[in-house]
């Protein structure tokens, strides 16, 4: 298990290196502050949730969204995109879908080009 938890600790880490290289603008790592969800803190906050079109991904926008967030869903599957971010908005919840491969540098810069555009900056990175 232990073992598990480094290699996920290694790929985070090296994706959230990315996305500093990719947009040192948008983009900062805080000692100690990797990711930051608190349960009903999110009102009026914008997280961008990459991976959200996949089973826990979903989830946290969907929580982040019932919470008062707006929440950027990024993934590459479309389809999936689009059935997360129905079901927040049916529920009542604002949300976007952008589809956003974090391992090409020129999605990334896109994809926090639009998150300024349309809602100033990012909260919450996840």
């Amino acid at each position: 298990m232990k073992k598990l938890i480094n290699e996920v600790d290694n790929v985070v880490n090296e994706m959230l290196d990315g996305m500093v290289t990719a947009c040192p603008k948008y983009v900062k790592r805080l000692p100690g502050l990797e990711v930051l969800v608190r349960a009903g803190g999110s009102e009026g906050k914008v997280a961008l949730v990459s991976g959200g079109t996949g089973g826990i991904g979903s989830i946290i926008c969907e929580t982040l969204a019932a919470n008062g967030a707006t929440v950027y869903i990024t993934g590459r599957n479309t389809e999936k995109g689009s059935e997360v971010l129905e079901k927040i908005t049916q529920a009542g919840g604002k949300a976007y879908f952008v589809k956003c491969d974090i391992s090409v540098e020129e999605d990334v810069k896109k994809l926090f080009e639009t998150i300024e555009k349309q809602s100033g900056g990012v909260d919450f990175l996840i």
